[in-house]
């Protein structure tokens, strides 16, 4: 058993080459605390607050993300989040003339073709809450090239507040946000959502949400 671990200003070097598109990245000025661990995993685990600055190339830029209140509970297959914030996001993806998305893509974990003694599959999906959501000033640029000309779409002054959203059945949450689209329109939304089943009360109001980017989808090639 673990009684608490901190760290503080430390530096994660990723690289994953288990798919085609590699990954590499860095996870800088690495903040954290966690609270007791018990060997036997019986207890939740508890990852206190955590902070980091994540650089994956033009691919994800992120200023500052912080976390508290993490919790992990392998017994219910349920995570609990108090806090989520991040800061200064910039992401830069692309769909090829292929449909293929080029982002970061996850690890692919090799399974055994035949399942350990004893083990079972999941009876029940894992349940996931975050209590509160903030996301400060994110800016997104998308470049499809499955039309031709290739259209480009950018979201910039990004920024999202939301409480109680998850997974967990008839868990109804509130958002508000507001971007920019393509330098020229503005987005706005507010409201309830529900994720499972999927129900939604939301205020959608946009102006000037410019149409540069639509005779590519309209001309065939």
């Amino acid at each position: 058993s673990l009684a608490t671990f901190e760290l503080s200003d430390g530096l994660l070097r990723w690289q994953d080459a288990s798919s085609a598109r590699p990954v590499r990245g860095e996870i800088r000025a690495l903040q954290l605390r966690s609270g007791p661990l018990d060997a036997s995993l019986a207890e939740p685990l508890k990852l206190l607050e955590a902070s980091a600055q994540l650089d994956f190339g033009p691919d994800l830029q992120v200023d500052r993300i912080n976390l508290q209140g993490l919790s992990v509970d392998l017994a219910a297959q349920r995570i609990d989040l108090e806090v989520l914030n991040t800061q200064l996001a910039r992401l830069k993806m692309k769909r090829a003339a292929d449909g293929a998305l080029h982002w970061l893509t996850p690890p692919v974990l090799r399974q055994s073709s035949t399942p350990a003694a004893g083990q079972s599959a999941p009876s029940r999906p894992w349940l996931a809450q975050v209590a509160r959501l903030e996301v400060e000033d994110l800016a997104l640029d998308f470049r499809d090239e499955t039309v031709a000309p290739a259209a480009l779409h950018q979201i910039s002054g990004f920024n999202l507040k939301a409480e109680r959203i998850g997974n967990g059945p008839n868990t109804t949450g509130r958002l508000q946000l507001d971007a920019e689209l393509n330098q020229r329109g503005s987005l706005k939304v507010a409201g309830d959502l529900q994720l499972v089943p999927l129900q939604t009360a939301l205020k959608v109001e946009s102006r000037g949400v410019p149409l540069r980017a639509t005779p590519a989808y309209l001309n065939p090639r």
